[in-house]
C-alpha cells in the first residue's frame, strides 16, 4: 500500500500505473496515472482515480498484479 497510498511534500496523492483484474469478468484493466482516493483495511479495496477520464472505481487488493510495472503480490 505505500506505493498507492503515496504523498508528496505538499499532501497531495502521487501518481501511479495498475494492472488489475474486474471482480465480474477476470478482464485486465491497465491504467497508466492514477491516484488512490481512499482505502479500506476491510475488505480490502480501494477506490482508484484514473486521472485522464476523472473515473473512480473500487478495486480489490486481491486483484492487484502490477504497481508501476511491478509485479506484486497482496
Amino acid at each position: 500500500y505505500n506505493v498507492i497510498e503515496k504523498k508528496d511534500s505538499n499532501g497531495m496523492p502521487v501518481e501511479f500505473s495498475i494492472l488489475f483484474a474486474t471482480k465480474s469478468t477476470g478482464e485486465w484493466i491497465f491504467g497508466e496515472r492514477c491516484v488512490c482516493t481512499s482505502s479500506h483495511f476491510r475488505p480490502r479495496t480501494i477506490n482508484i482515480k484514473f486521472l485522464p477520464s476523472e473515473e473512480i472505481r473500487k478495486i480489490r487488493c486481491c486483484s492487484i498484479k502490477e504497481i508501476n510495472g511491478v509485479e506484486v503480490y497482496i
